[in-house]
Parts: structure tokens; sequence; C-alpha cells
């Protein structure tokens, strides 16, 4: 009989179980050599490798965060990036204003290529003291993605902030330059940025904060201006993402990008939202014709805050990074990590969910669905684990699988039917069996 016990963990809709340890099973000889009802591991059939998960941390949530007392507010960050927590290690963060800050803001208000009257006096309300706790709680292991919703209203062609608009060519040298100093700046207090993305939704004219460029633009941009003044600060090992918008047209807008001769070695990858839908086949052809390229998803968040159901908002998640992580995708991001009882605070009134809200009235957080379901990717997949085969025998369960590099397997199994399934898990010969709950996911752990 086999020695091998497994480790499972559930969160299920119909139960109080949450990221909760089920009793220990051990597998056993497949001695029947069983056909039906498998999901089969292939460890030497292996894929991409994780950088890691995590969230958003904006103006807004900085502010939420900062209205508890140091009590919840410690409990709030150990419950996602400490020991007990659910293990984040990414966080991205805004160059400027966003949506999700309390107004438009920038660093620079008028002509000053010095950067002598370069202010964060915003950031260091309310982003930098969250960011600086964070990184101390990570201790080391935190990275840092940051992305520019908007130049300053002075360098566009439409001298404002929000509602689209272009960065005007002559301000590409100085508008690289205020990043490389936002970056100099949160070293030098400690915040490790360890990478960046050009433009956040490249395409997109929104309300908020926003600038439209093309991928031959971006292209320009990050070849002749970012990457020149990231290395005149000392920063050439910031990474950098191009895109940064839905996977919808990822694909083409990929090809556009690395269709220019000096843009291959620039770009570490591309980053992706998933707003209009799933779209998981285009991160695999991205993967197959530019296999050197890594893929992030860097936003995602259930909008109208009032109308989605929490389950359904967890299940949305869950089959989006499934999906994702089936396709080469190597990080994950949710938007804000955590916001008000309203879906806010947000200067422009695009309330959206969080997995975790605080109720300001009263001081009480609550931990939405959404946190746990996170939680079976975030704290069992770690970063450095390698996507490995695997194969099931129903499209209504999405699995996926992971070796980490303490050589153990993990086995995410989602359920978003009515009915429960059985599965038996077999590795190497052996199985185990288990059953999958309705509207339930679970996390499967045991030594290779």
């Amino acid at each position: 009989m086999s020695k091998k016990l497994v480790k499972a963990y559930a969160t299920s809709k119909n139960s109080s179980q949450r990221l909760q340890e089920q009793p220990p099973m051990q597998f056993a000889e497949d001695l029947s050599q069983r056909e039906n009802e498998l999901l089969v591991i292939y460890p030497e059939v292996q894929y991409q490798k994780i950088l890691g998960f995590g969230g958003a941390v904006t103006e807004s949530v900085g502010y939420v965060w900062s209205k508890l007392d140091a009590q919840a507010r410690d409990a709030v960050l150990d419950a996602y990036f400490g020991s007990g927590g659910i293990g984040y290690t990414l966080c991205r963060s805004h160059i400027q204003s966003c949506d999700f800050s309390l107004g438009n803001y920038a660093y620079i208000t008028e002509e000053d290529p010095s950067l002598t009257g370069f202010r964060m006096d915003r950031d260091r309300q309310y982003l930098i003291p969250m960011l600086q706790k964070i990184t101390t709680i990570c201790d080391g292991q935190l990275r840092l993605l940051c992305s520019p919703w908007s130049p300053p209203a002075f360098m566009k062609d439409t001298n404002q902030m929000n509602g689209g608009g272009k960065l005007k060519k002559q301000y590409y040298g100085p508008w690289s330059s205020v990043i490389a100093r936002y970056i100099e700046e949160y070293r030098q207090m400690g915040i490790p940025v360890w990478g960046i993305t050009i433009q956040n939704e490249a395409k997109a004219t929104q309300k908020w904060e926003s600038c439209v460029m093309t991928a031959q633009e971006e292209r320009e941009l990050l070849s002749n201006h970012i990457k020149p003044a990231l290395h005149a600060a000392g920063l050439s090992d910031v990474e950098v993402y191009f895109w940064d918008h839905n996977k919808e047209r990822a694909f083409e807008r990929t090809v556009q990008f690395m269709s220019g001769k000096e843009s291959g070695s620039e770009a570490n990858g591309v980053a992706v939202h998933w707003y209009a839908g799933d779209h998981f086949d285009a991160l695999r052809m991205i993967h197959e014709r530019f296999p050197e390229l890594k893929i992030l998803s860097t936003e995602a968040c259930v909008e109208n805050f009032t109308s989605t159901p929490p389950w359904d908002h967890a299940e949305r998640y869950a089959h989006d990074i499934i999906g994702g992580l089936n396709n080469y995708l190597s990080a994950f991001l949710d938007w804000n990590i955590l916001l008000d009882q309203t879906g806010g605070p947000t200067h422009i009134q695009n309330y959206c969910n969080a997995p975790v809200i605080v109720h300001t009235d009263s001081g009480r957080i609550e931990f939405r669905p959404s946190y746990y379901y996170l939680g079976h990717f975030s704290k069992f997949i770690r970063p450095g684990a390698v996507r490995i085969g695997s194969s099931c025998y129903t499209s209504d369960l999405e699995t996926v699988a992971f070796l980490n590099e303490d050589n153990t397997i993990v086995v995410t199994i989602l359920n978003r039917n009515d009915t429960a399934y059985p599965v038996y898990l077999k590795y190497q010969g052996e199985i185990v069996k288990m059953d999958i709950a309705e509207h339930s996911i679970q996390s499967i752990v045991f030594p290779a």
C-alpha cells in the first residue's frame, strides 16, 4: 500500500467551508486499472513557470485601509501577505492617478526638464505607507508592478488626463524621465518596483485617466525613450510589459508590437485584462508565436458592486485563472484588494467588487467568497512552480496542476455546476477517490 498522503482544502458555497483542510487521504495502487472518472497528472510534461499571484493597491485602497485601527490594518495585510494568509507575492499600483484615486493628480504639472518640481505628496499620504508595510511583511518576496493611466495633462493633445487623448511626441522623453524618477523614488523608500507596463489599457478612451497608444507608439516609447531612461538611472533590471488591456485582441497587438526590429529584446512580455471575455486561445497563440514573452493577467474585477452575487464573482475569478494558467499565463493580479461598502471610493463613480470589503461605518471587515477562491491559487501554487500535464474526464470540472519548487504537486479543481462530481485522482499508477461538491473549489496537495 502507498504511503503517499494527500491533503485537500475546500471552499464551498453550500457549506461553511472556507479554505478548510479536509480529512487526509492516501493513494492506493490502481489494481483494477480504472478507466472512468479519472483526473490524471503527468509531472513529466512541463510548461510555464509561475511568478505569483496578487492584487492592486490604489490610492482608494490605501485610503480605506487608513480608516481602520492599527490592529485591523495589520489583520487585513496579514490575510493577504502574511504567513497565515493566502500568500500574495505580487502587487500592482498606479503611476500618477487612476480611476481608483480620490481625484486627478500628476507628479509634475508644467514643463520641467530637470524635474525640480517633481512631487509625490499624494502617494506619500495613502499609497506609500501601505506599500511599505506590505514590503516588510513579504520579507523580500514582493514584486510590485506599476502602470500609468495617463501622463500629465500638459503632455497630451487633449490637455486633460481624463477622456483618452494621446501623448504628444515631444513628451516621449520627458514622460519616460518621470517614470524612471517614480521608480527611483519608490526604491529609495524600500518599495521594490519590479516591473512596469507601458500604458494601462492602451486602446481605451475612458471617462477617467486614460491615454491611447498604438502598438507602434508603445514600441517607440519603450525602445527609444523608456529603456534609455531606465538605463541612465541604473534601472535596467526593471521588467517592462506592453498592451495591458483585454485578451480579445492581445494576439494581434503582440504581433504588431513585435514586428519592429528593435522590439524583441526590449519587452519582457504582454499584460492582459479580462473584461472582454475568456479568449484563452489568444494567450496560447501568443506563447506559440513568441515563446520568449511572459504573459501576465494584470487586472480583473467584477463591476456593478451591488448587482453581482458574491459567489458568481468568486467562480468567475477561478474560471478565468484556470483558463489562463492552462494557456501559459505566468501571473494573475486582481484589481483593488479592498474597498469600502460602496465599492469605492472612486472619483468617477465606477464602483466595483473587491475580495475584502471594509465597512467604514462600523469597522467590520468582510472577507467575500472571491478572497477564498483566489487563495486556492495563491496559497498553494507558489512562485517558481511549473505547470504540469493533467487530463480530466469531464469539462464540467475545470482543473490545472503544478509542481512547486518544494517538490509538492498542487491540483486545483473548480466545480461551477449544481451537481457534485466524483474524481479519481491518478498519479504514477496510484489513485485516490474524492468528491467535488457543487459550486466549490478544491486544492489537492501531495508529494511528487
